[in-house]
């Protein structure tokens, strides 16, 4: 539905006549007028006033507009985590948008992380490409994308797929041999690894710094554990 108001300074109105390209649209003779109307077309077209007074005095008023009723279609998205493990507080969106012939721009991208998600819960920055993950919780998260043209028309939302939100680092503890204890130089280091994300093919390592200052790997099996520092 397209709104037009006016206010109208005549003490003596008789009549409004307003056309659409021609298509008459009966209006009814109100000084302060406020018209609802709809129309089965769309496109460029002119809005045609002709306000008369009893006097036969008139005046003709023309409005261009656009009439667009179309919501634009998301042809491809996603973005740059998608499917991964990240500790990342942002991510870039790729995307295609189509419109129709009719079309009157996109006026707005949307990204949230629930289907009907409410615009105020928006987690795209102004630039459009860029997803703000930062105040999203750890876990698996799925985002959806949705686009409204300047029209006010909104695409459904699109499932952008999901990723996995880590910014908690691994546990590490060990249980011998136990703290400042004195070894020979056969260091026998067992403890354990413990990740909310560890992969089933991952174990954890242990290095050791050469006199240079290079850390080097001696040893991977389950109960080698990370030891930075270990000299």
């Amino acid at each position: 539905p397209l709104t037009l108001g006016a206010n109208l300074i005549e003490p003596t109105l008789h009549s409004i006549h307003m056309s659409y390209d021609g298509n008459p649209v009966i209006v009814t003779p109100v000084n302060n007028f406020s018209i609802t109307e709809s129309f089965d077309f769309e496109g460029k077209g002119v809005i045609n006033f002709v306000i008369k007074d009893k006097a036969g005095n008139q005046l003709q008023k023309q409005i261009s507009l656009n009439i667009d009723t179309t919501a634009p279609t998301i042809t491809t998205a996603s973005f740059g985590v998608e499917g991964k493990t990240s500790n990342a507080d942002t991510t870039t969106l790729t995307k295609e948008v189509t419109e129709a012939a009719t079309g009157s721009g996109i006026a707005a991208y949307y990204v949230g992380t629930t289907s009907g998600f409410k615009v105020e819960n928006n987690i795209l920055k102004e630039d459009n490409t860029t997803i703000d993950l930062s105040s999203l919780p750890e876990g698996n998260n799925y985002l959806y994308l949705r686009v409204v043209d300047n029209a006010g028309n909104a695409s459904s939302d699109m499932e952008l797929g999901s990723y996995t939100k880590d910014t908690t680092a691994p546990k590490v503890a060990y249980s011998s041999p136990r703290a400042n204890a004195t070894v020979n130089k056969t260091i026998s280091l067992t403890g354990t690894v413990s990740d909310a994300n560890t992969m089933e093919d991952q174990s954890p390592s242990l290095y050791i710094k050469d006199k240079d200052g290079n850390w080097e790997t001696i040893g991977t099996s389950e109960t080698d554990v990370v030891m930075q520092g270990l000299v």
